[in-house]
């Protein structure tokens, strides 16, 4: 009898270890799941910036080429606006397409250039009569960065990116 109570005692003990590590266990697959969800909050946070971060890159060149109405003159009944582009940013763009535009509209021919160097600036004038309208007067310039992305920039600086399988006559 006192055999059995002291193997009794001794296989109480083990269960008692067997739950004690069975609670132990489930503690620490709680603790690894509340840090995979902390983790996992990271790494979309790190996926973000990741994102915003190329998205930067990505607009780094384009994000320093303008275009800007810089002389606007009336001489009888016509109009002359003189606009310049300028690529501040240490490569070439290229395929400059140039259109002017009303709220009504494009109007007048585009004009399209080659490239434009690094710190340069080109020229641009379009003219028309008052009757046209030219309320909401702006001018876009379309062109290719170094890395071959097609972007638009106009004279109130809103930057897009375009498709990049389009040509500007295409495109109009």
């Amino acid at each position: 009898a006192v055999l059995a109570g002291l193997a009794f005692l001794k296989q109480s003990r083990e269960v008692h270890a067997v739950e004690q590590q069975m609670k132990d266990g489930q503690e620490l697959a709680r603790q690894q799941a509340a840090l995979l969800i902390v983790q996992s909050d990271q790494l979309e946070v790190q996926r973000r910036q990741f994102d915003e971060d190329q998205t930067a890159r990505r607009r780094a060149q384009a994000a320093q080429v303008f275009i800007l109405i810089d002389e606007a003159r009336t001489l009888k009944a016509q109009t002359i606006l003189k606009a310049a582009a300028r690529n501040t940013s240490s490569q070439p763009v290229y395929d400059l397409w140039v259109q002017w535009r009303t709220d009504d509209g494009e109007f007048g021919d585009a004009t399209s250039r080659p490239q434009l160097l690094p710190a340069a600036a080109e020229r641009f004038e379009q003219s028309w009569t008052t009757a046209a309208g030219i309320t909401g007067t702006d001018v876009s310039l379309d062109f290719r960065d170094a890395a071959g992305l097609r972007w638009r920039t106009t004279g109130r600086g809103i930057l897009t990116e375009l498709c990049a399988d389009v040509s500007p006559q295409l495109a109009r």
